[in-house]
């Protein structure tokens, strides 16, 4: 699985991109493919940050609001799967 997210904006005035990268291959080991360890991931991570109080605010809110997004992507390496953070100013 290969995934890049593509961020461009202005910080502090001055104009940001962030990359972010993430290539999976296939878990041999546990017999599980790329296409279903980061999203089958995602659930279990949530409902951790859940019941660990990390997840922002009371409500019903959308995961990219909801979940703190350097929590999940320290999740998912603990699972195997990196992803790389490129900033470009």
């Amino acid at each position: 699985m290969a995934l890049r997210v593509e961020v461009e904006g202005t910080r502090n005035d001055h104009p940001q991109r962030i990359v972010f990268d993430l290539i999976d291959l296939f878990d041999g080991a546990r017999g599980v493919g790329a296409m279903e360890r980061p999203p089958g991931y995602s659930l279990p991570i949530t409902g951790q940050l859940q019941v660990q109080r990390r997840v922002l605010g009371p409500g019903v809110r959308t995961p990219d609001r909801a979940v703190p997004a350097e929590s999940y992507i320290e999740e998912l390496a603990h699972r195997g799967i990196e992803i790389r953070r490129t900033v470009e100013t």
